[in-house]
């Protein structure tokens, strides 16, 4: 990448005693050179390794990917190994122990410039292994640091080969899990993924692409609301709020950018603020908001089905979707059934799965659809009944209900799919039984995560448990359905309900009579019957642009009620329910739990009339008008 480094012009008047600044070269510098630059260690190393793989590969002209390796338990270190032009000896030992030395500063086809990214392992570990393939000969190097904790490097071996050219970087690893999910938040942001050793990886980074609803050349977001990441050479920066003042900037998207447009501070951990990089970020959330729709719409007319069409549009955030169309259908309205049909679901608290009639068919991923069929109903009701408390349903058609649904019959299954009701027998009860208690790890090995306890079935004891086979835990709700997330609920919802003690209980104990005579409760359910004594009547939710909400109270301020009553009164009343908005994010904690709170839309309703009232808020730039007074003034006096 080529450094922006524009020369001075500097005139020195006089005779002066002048000497030029060093570096001193001792264990302090190296230290922090390697390792204190980072903050997060670990996805420094996978960055900066993998980035170098990924430029050796643009000067070999090889498009294949590069091998990537993963820490495991048997494997415990961490390896990248390309296939590109490999070093030479000489170049070997420059570039490995010279700081701020890039042979890629010439060109912006090259993701390094800094001359650090090669020295990041020391970061997490005393000693790492280059190993070169160059022109036959195969060399491997040690890099380690002395008893001065100064780094060296020294040449182990060298040996004729017939492998192709390349470079592999080895380094010893610790916790597998935390390799496994910073690989994660790395390689999601590569335009092509290397080959990594573990499938669940993989798995985890093409789900994170599948969130987002739509993307171009230039973005893609799941138009929720989030945070800004800017990627640049395979790396994404993720910005703050406040960082950058837009009407977009406060929603989930990725913004691309070309190698070069961007400066970043030496870590490469995030943007540097300048000038330059902010106005290249504002150009592209400008670009955003001007082509979303387009996008939206684009997206919608690729569409092989109605079905597949209006699934998008309903799960795209209202602002961006006004006046789209599939194939010139209106997508704001269900179409209605020619005969109603069985839609069988679950509720909340409710163990039971309910049924009614419906007129119009569901467009979500919690819907399945099913051919009519007599005599299985038992097989449904225990389908859904393994889905509890998660809102699913199962809606049985004929050829008419799939014609007005618009959805393609290939995805309409079979009845007889589904699996049989098993009765559960069980003989004798006991008084005591072996189950284990959550250590509150989420830990790469899943049985260290839990300890062995011995409970009195016949206490009468409220317990919390999930329920676990092999020491993974099944059945749950998203939001409990493994350790990390059981975590994660438990900390935000602690504030209410305290600590949770957490019982995993294994699959076949919770088939015998002992242990359903228990008091047990399932943790999302004892979550959710906690959380509901917490929850207000109702919650107002903004779902507009903070930094535009922003303007508005700041409007509020200088309007003149004589002279401007009607807007002053808009912007007043807007200023107090924006003030009282749900802040705590008990309002996320309830969703999050599927606690239904009926939420006011007072505040957008009231936010949405004032902008289209006032279409000069949409072109003023918030940045520059809420900077001084005059300005704000200014936009003020226009306001109606």
């Amino acid at each position: 990448m080529i450094l922006n480094e524009a020369k001075k012009n500097v005139v020195v008047s006089g005779d002066f005693e002048q000497t030029n600044f060093k570096l001193k070269a001792d264990p302090k510098a190296f230290n922090i050179l390697s390792d204190k630059i980072y903050t997060n260690k670990v996805k420094a190393v996978i960055r900066e390794i993998s980035t170098n793989a990924y430029d050796a590969h643009v000067a070999a002209g090889n498009d294949e990917p590069f091998d990537v390796h993963l820490p495991t338990d048997l494997e415990p270190w961490f390896s990248v190994r390309d296939y590109g032009t490999g070093l030479s000896h000489e170049d070997c030992m420059e570039i490995y122990t010279t700081y701020f030395h890039s042979t890629k500063t010439d060109s912006n086809d090259y993701v390094g410039a800094l001359g650090l990214g090669s020295k990041s392992p020391y970061s997490i570990a005393d000693s790492f292994t280059v190993t070169s393939w160059f022109n036959g000969e195969k060399r491997v190097y040690s890099a380690y640091k002395d008893e001065n904790d100064c780094p060296q490097f020294a040449l182990l071996t060298a040996d004729g080969t017939d492998e192709p050219n390349g470079i592999e970087v080895s380094v010893a690893a610790g916790d597998c899990y935390e390799f496994e999910q910073e690989a994660v938040s790395v390689y999601k942001f590569f335009d092509k993924l290397p080959n990594i050793n573990i499938d669940s990886v993989v798995r985890n980074i093409e789900n994170a692409h599948k969130q987002y609803k739509i993307k171009t050349e230039e973005f893609a977001t799941t138009t929720e609301w989030g945070n800004v990441t800017c990627v640049m050479g395979n790396v994404g920066y993720r910005l703050n709020r406040g960082d950058i003042v837009h009407t977009m900037s406060d929603m989930e998207v990725v913004l691309y950018f070309n190698i070069g447009d961007l400066n970043f501070t030496p870590g490469r951990e995030s943007l540097s603020l300048d000038e330059k990089t902010k106005n290249n970020v504002i150009a592209k959330l400008d670009l955003l908001k001007e082509g979303m729709k387009e996008a939206l719409q684009v997206k919608l007319d690729a569409c092989k089905t109605y079905y597949e069409a209006k699934c998008l549009y309903d799960d795209v955030n209202r602002q961006f979707k006004h006046g789209c169309t599939y194939n010139g259908d209106d997508l704001r309205i269900n179409p209605e059934l020619p005969s109603s049909t069985k839609c069988y679901y679950t509720e909340t608290y409710s163990h039971a799965t309910k049924s009614q009639d419906v007129w119009s068919g569901y467009y979500d991923n919690k819907t399945e659809y099913f051919w009519k069929q007599n005599g299985y109903i038992g097989r449904v009701r225990a389908y859904l009944g393994d889905f509890y408390q998660q809102n699913r349903r199962v809606v049985l058609v004929e050829k008419e209900h799939v014609e007005a649904i618009g959805i393609d019959p290939s995805l309409v299954r079979n009845l007889d799919e589904l699996p049989k009701v098993e009765r559960a027998s069980s003989t004798g009860t006991v008084n005591k039984c072996k189950v284990y208690t959550w250590s509150g790890k989420d830990g790469y090995n899943k049985a260290d995560n839990w300890n062995e306890a011995v409970v009195d079935l016949k206490d009468g004891e409220e317990r919390v448990y999930v329920e676990i086979n092999r020491f993974e835990v099944k059945g749950q709700k998203w939001f409990t359905n493994n350790v990390w997330q059981m975590r994660q609920s438990l900390s935000s919802t602690k504030e209410y309900i305290g600590d949770v003690e957490v019982y995993g209980v294994k699959s076949v104990l919770l088939k015998s009579k002992a242990f359903q005579n228990g008091n047990w409760i399932s943790l999302d359910e004892y979550l959710k019957r906690e959380m509901t004594k917490f929850a207000p009547k109702s919650i107002s939710k903004f779902e507009g642009s903070d930094s535009k909400a922003d303007l508005l109270c700041k409007l509020s301020k200088v309007v003149s009620a004589q002279q401007q009553p009607y807007v002053s009164e808009k912007l007043s009343k807007f200023y107090e329910l924006y003030e009282a908005k749900d802040t705590a994010g008990l309002a996320r904690i309830l969703e999050n739990l599927d606690i239904e709170v009926e939420k006011s839309n007072e505040i957008n309703d009231l936010y949405d009339e004032i902008l289209k009232d006032n279409p000069i808020l949409d072109l003023v730039d918030n940045y520059t008008t809420l900077k001084s007074p005059e300005n704000l003034k200014t936009v003020a006096n226009t306001l109606k």
